[in-house]
């Protein structure tokens, strides 16, 4: 696989090369509680490898914010 070309648009330098231009980011946008959903995640996951198309790398849940407020953010670190 080739890295990224060293121009690439990025805002700032993030530590990595940012992987190759085989690699994507799929994002599930939930109306409901992750825990609810998270097996469905993991089969999909399964499914991706199954079928040879890929391999999930990394999953996470995230919690859904209030906009205008800064709910959350101090459960970041």
């Amino acid at each position: 696989m080739k890295p990224w070309p060293a121009d690439h648009n990025v805002p700032m330098k993030m530590g990595n090369d940012g992987g190759t231009t085989e690699r994507i980011m799929q994002l599930c946008f939930l109306e409901g509680d992750p825990v609810e959903s998270w097996q469905h995640i993991v089969d999909y996951a399964a499914d991706i490898e199954k079928s040879g198309a890929g391999r999930v790398t990394f999953a996470s849940p995230f919690l859904p914010t209030e906009v205008g407020t800064d709910k959350y953010t101090d459960q970041l670190w």
